[in-house]
């Protein structure tokens, strides 16, 4: 007889509560994306923050790292970026039209193991050409698929963790490195002999690039073990791992419900909200807002 009434009750109550939050969620899907605001549900407060970029630091940081000499004075500025940065939940990674070459992959798998390791942003967000959206990423998928496609970059980095296994434990404190500790580990990642080399390889053309500085005073051309990063490479190399998820809506505005009811159906759990045009305007997290809602909910029926 429990067993019956539990049957019939359920469905009973889960109609009701339908019913009676209607209006409230309709409007919670609506301010769905909406930046720094509250939504009201019955009694209970639903945070809607929408995902923070980057600063600016951290910004430069990643710019410069495109194709930095490798020298212990950049690579200094770099990781100031890095350890000055603010915590945010995304850093923008741009990498314009297939033409530019702006990011190689050594050094993308360098900011992504440096990011990571001291918890500095959530995930990369890519974008092409005039801004496209290409997708998103955890640091540790974009470090993993770099270093399957490239294993000396996992052994290299692992001789650059060893050149920093003679600094004082102070440098290792707090669950985060140091500058000194990740300018040491970032130097000698870029310093590998099987990452750089300043003369010509012995097979040039397995995997290496010459990188021509000749314009630039002071700065040696050398070659390195890379390959450009381009739109159509990143989805490959990251395949299921790269999220995708959009909606056309404008940045800190409340979308319309179509759009709404679009960024909650998104798979994964980044959603990028875009220009008509796929220009990238904002990220929110997707997951997040789903359980907000459904706390709210069981929180209602209790």
């Amino acid at each position: 007889m429990t067993e019956l009434l539990k049957v019939i009750v359920w469905p009973v109550t889960i109609v009701f509560l339908v019913f009676k939050l209607r209006d409230p969620l309709i409007a919670l899907i609506t301010a769905i994306g909406q930046r720094a605001t509250r939504f009201k549900i019955l009694q209970f407060e639903i945070e809607l923050g929408a995902l923070v970029p980057a600063s600016p630091s951290l910004a430069m940081s990643a710019e410069a790292l495109q194709q930095a000499v490798v020298q212990e004075s950049g690579t200094t500025f770099i990781v100031q970026g890095i350890t000055k940065s603010a915590a945010a939940d995304y850093v923008l990674v741009a990498l314009g039209n297939d033409d530019q070459h702006a990011w190689l992959s050594s050094r993308l798998f360098l900011l992504s193991v440096l990011i990571d390791r001291n918890r500095v942003v959530r995930c990369i967000v890519f974008t092409g050409e005039h801004g496209g959206f290409i997708g998103a990423a955890s640091p540790r998928d974009v470090r993993a698929a770099l270093g399957a496609r490239f294993p000396e970059y996992e052994r290299a980095l692992l001789a650059a963790y060893g050149m920093a296994s003679t600094l004082p434990l102070d440098e290792l404190r707090n669950g985060d490195l140091s500058e000194a500790a990740l300018t040491r580990i970032a130097t000698g990642f870029l310093s590998n002999s099987g990452i750089t080399q300043n003369n010509e390889p012995a097979s040039p053309h397995s995997g290496w690039l010459y990188l021509d500085r000749s314009a630039k005073p002071g700065a040696p051309s050398t070659w390195e073990l890379a390959e450009h990063i381009t739109a159509g490479g990143l989805r490959t190399l990251l395949g299921d791992r790269l999220g995708k998820g959009r909606v056309v809506g404008a940045a800190g505005t409340v979308p319309d419900p179509d759009s709404a009811r679009a960024i909650i159906n998104q798979p994964g759990v980044f959603v990028a909200l875009v220009s008509s045009s796929g220009e990238f305007r904002e990220l929110c997290d997707r997951t997040a807002i789903a359980d907000r809602l459904s706390r709210s909910a069981a929180h209602a029926a209790s």
